[in-house]
């Protein structure tokens, strides 16, 4: 199955769908897929790029980039022809129906399987596993962590049925936005602090889910991946709701990820922003009037402020070396070129 999986990552279904010819890419910046407009997830291999066009895409998203230029019509005949017999096998491996447990118990690999069964599974409390093999009568099963994507042995007692619970009402949380497109979040989040987040229903899918957070003056968008009761932003970690994955991502940093985005969730876009309270008092702060940015200027480390063009900018300093004044801008405050 691995080697399956691998293969499948290699050779993807859709890798010339739309006369693309899509490869496995390593990112050096930040990138957005062409279909979905989500980032692409992780620090290296995040997703694929076209030889010919270098359009980047999920996996899942790759049937769903627009065409390539002209080559889009002189491929698309082939990919229809073979489109139907790759169904085919994917709807006979749904229907095999393999059964999933739920961890109740921790396994690190001891007491280890066998010898003669294979490398040990590791399983924490919460995981669905995915049986591949298993006996009543015996004491070690076979099994794919769902959250980890690892196949190995472990002992039954380890796991009970999986039972599907109902699903969470998440109109209760600050954070949830119901469903809306990427241009009604951002309107929400452009004039809101850094670190300002949302979580949203697709509206073209209303089973896909997206997180839109403001950072360094921008919107971002990340697509929320759903598959096997389980959600997850990024291979290495899923989570059985929504409202377990937000938790995580306010206590930990965006940047493991994606490395471009080292802040966590902060402020859900329903609370009302607290900039005034964090201020200093009315009159305590000296400003030397203020200026409007001509361009847009892009921080390079947290001591520089990031600019719009058309921000107004409350001057706090001028002394700063080789002409580099120091200002605030919707509640951030650091240095910015003075030209």
């Amino acid at each position: 199955e691995q080697f399956e999986m691998a293969i499948s990552n290699i050779y993807p279904e859709n890798a010339t769908a739309n006369g693309h010819d899509f490869q496995m890419f390593s990112f050096e910046e930040t990138t957005s897929c062409r279909a979905c407009q989500m980032l692409l997830r992780g620090t290296f291999y995040q997703g694929y790029r076209c030889h010919r066009c270098r359009a980047p895409a999920h996996k899942e998203c790759l049937g769903r980039v627009p065409p390539c230029g002209r080559h889009g019509q002189d491929l698309s005949g082939t990919m229809k022809k073979d489109k139907p017999h790759r169904r085919a096998q994917d709807k006979k491996r749904n229907e095999l129906g393999l059964p999933k447990m739920e961890v109740c118990q921790e396994y690190y690999g001891l007491p280890p399987p066998p010898g003669a069964f294979g490398p040990f599974l590791r399983l924490n409390p919460g995981d669905i596993v995915e049986l591949t093999k298993a006996e009543a009568e015996q004491n070690w099963w076979e099994g794919r962590n769902t959250a980890t994507n690892e196949v190995g042995w472990f002992p039954c007692n380890r796991v009970k049925p999986y039972v599907h619970g109902p699903p969470q009402d998440l109109s209760v949380h600050l954070w949830y936005a119901g469903p809306m497109e990427r241009a009604g979040a951002e309107s929400i989040l452009t004039n809101r602090s850094d670190g300002t987040f949302l979580v949203r229903q697709r509206v073209k899918d209303t089973a896909e889910f997206a997180i839109s957070i403001k950072y360094n003056v921008e919107v971002k968008h990340i697509k929320i991946m759903t598959a096997e009761g389980l959600y997850r932003i990024t291979e290495k970690k899923a989570f059985r709701g929504l409202t377990e994955l937000v938790e995580f991502y306010q206590q930990n940093s965006l940047k493991d990820c994606f490395k471009s985005l080292d802040t966590t969730l902060q402020f859900p876009f329903k609370e009302p922003e607290k900039r005034a309270i964090s201020r200093p008092p009315a009159g305590s702060t000296k400003y030397f009037g203020t200026a409007k940015a001509r361009y847009d200027f892009c921080a390079r480390d947290r001591s520089e402020l990031s600019l719009k063009e058309g921000d107004i900018i409350k001057i706090l300093n001028k002394k700063g070396q080789q002409g580099w004044w120091r200002g605030e801008v919707y509640g951030r405050v650091g240095w910015f070129p003075s030209n």
